[in-house]
């Protein structure tokens, strides 16, 4: 695979089919909800306020992220957020995750934002490294309570 032929791009709706096997890699022990999840990700390629991206292979998508840009005080200015960066488990430790962090980053600086978070869950040692290695520094804790 040559890392010059991975196209970066936004999806559309006819994406989602390609798209839902990545979440389902992303979140193994999770049992998603293909409709609702479809309808949640037609949603969010109508809101303002995030940015999906896809990675491509001879045609086939092979990585998705998903951004929201927050106002934030902290930062007295724009926050990007990386909801979801999933590279398809055949695909991984080839560059292809760098190259779509690369495009968040861009993607980031052209919303005028001050910084970029993201969480990975504690087993995902990989992706730790991985964001490390990119200069992103372990500063938080996450706090979730379903309501």
């Amino acid at each position: 695979m040559k890392l010059s032929n991975i196209t970066i791009t936004k999806p559309n709706l006819k994406s989602f089919p390609e798209v839902f096997p990545l979440l389902r890699q992303l979140w193994m022990y999770k049992k998603l909800n293909k409709l609702r999840v479809r309808k949640v990700f037609a949603k969010g390629l109508h809101n303002t306020a995030q940015e999906f991206l896809i990675a491509k292979y001879d045609e086939k998508i092979i990585g998705f992220a998903v951004m929201t840009i927050k106002n934030s005080l902290w930062d007295e200015g724009n926050l990007c957020y990386v909801d979801v960066i999933i590279v398809d488990k055949k695909h991984r430790k080839k560059g292809i995750g760098k190259i779509i962090l690369k495009e968040i980053i861009k993607t980031a600086r052209k919303r005028l934002c001050k910084r970029i978070e993201l969480d990975t869950a504690f087993f995902r040692k990989d992706a730790h490294k991985f964001y490390k290695a990119l200069g992103f520094k372990e500063c938080n804790l996450l706090f979730s309570k379903n309501v």
